[in-house]
């Protein structure tokens, strides 16, 4: 009675071991598939230590799968131990198998699907590393370029200064040529106001020139107007004795009285007379003007006052 109570004790601790190992089998094929499906692909997040989560879920999958296969072996030796009622079929042993076929299958799977992931990582570390290279190599490019401008800046700002001294020269040329221009303007401009003057000038000068030729002719004219009246004044003077000299200066007929006269003597008497001959003003040398009619009445009247 106490052996079939022990037997039955192991057998429940035997199914109940199986169960736990079915349990912890199953639980270990849904992480090693969970862990493959979640494996991160992008760079940032993909693990370091890669092969590291191989190697521990290759490990912790053997050490599983030993200890299965132990407690397995356990319980079907218990089993033939406890007789025929507990010995496995075909089927159980062939369930078994395919069990341990489907695991290391799973385990490839996941082994094949890491690899993958590491190939793909390693293709993406490559292409970084390539991108980074590329961005090193345009990072020497960009330095160079920055050196290239900046003695291209420090060029431009030389020659911005030679502009500026150039620029600064050609005005300080321009504003002297203004200035010569200037005063040269000017000066064209008091040329041509002296030419105005000179031909203003020219133009009195040729009236004037005008009007002495027309006064050279009447001068001609009267000259001979004027011998005329010197003929007439010596036969008039001739005629009166208290004149003792007589001349004609420009149309003025100038006696000259002699002594005995009172105060008249020595005086000297103008007559003016008009291109025609016709007296026009009579009077002394000390401004006693008389009517403007000379004859040989009016002189004897004269010089008995």
């Amino acid at each position: 009675m106490a052996d079939l109570d022990e037997c039955a004790q192991r057998r429940d601790e035997l199914l109940t071991s199986k169960l736990w190992i079915n349990n912890l089998k199953s639980q270990y094929i849904r992480s090693i598939v969970g862990c493959a499906k979640e494996l991160p692909t992008d760079l940032e997040r993909f693990p370091s230590s890669i092969h590291a989560y191989v190697e521990y879920y290759s490990n912790g999958y053997a050490l599983n799968r030993e200890a299965l296969v132990a407690y397995k072996a356990q319980a079907i030796f218990a089993e033939r131990m406890s007789g025929a009622s507990f010995i496995p079929s075909d089927d159980e042993l062939k369930k078994l198998e395919m069990s341990v076929v489907e695991e290391e299958r799973l385990l490839e799977q996941v082994q094949v699907r890491l690899s993958e992931k590491v190939q793909e990582a390693n293709e993406k570390i490559d292409s970084e590393s390539q991108r980074y290279e590329e961005a090193l190599t345009l990072v020497h490019e960009n330095e160079a370029l920055v050196n290239d401008v900046s003695e291209l800046e420090a060029e431009l700002e030389t020659l911005a200064k030679a502009l500026e001294e150039k620029e600064t020269s050609e005005r300080d040329a321009v504003e002297q040529q203004t200035r010569e221009l200037q005063a040269v303007h000017n000066d064209l401009l008091r040329e041509a106001t002296m030419r105005e003057e000179i031909d203003r000038e020219q133009a009195r000068l040729e009236d004037r020139l005008l009007r002495l030729k027309s006064d050279e002719q009447k001068r001609q004219m009267s000259a001979a107007d004027s011998q005329e009246q010197q003929k007439l004044v010596e036969r008039w003077v001739r005629s009166v004795a208290p004149v003792v000299n007589a001349r004609v200066e420009n149309s003025t007929l100038i006696l000259t009285l002699g002594e005995g006269l009172g105060a008249m003597s020595g005086r000297r008497i103008l007559v003016g007379f008009s291109s025609v001959g016709n007296v026009t003003s009579v009077e002394t040398d000390d401004g006693r003007r008389f009517p403007p009619v000379l004859n040989h009445d009016t002189l004897m009247k004269l010089l008995s006052e």
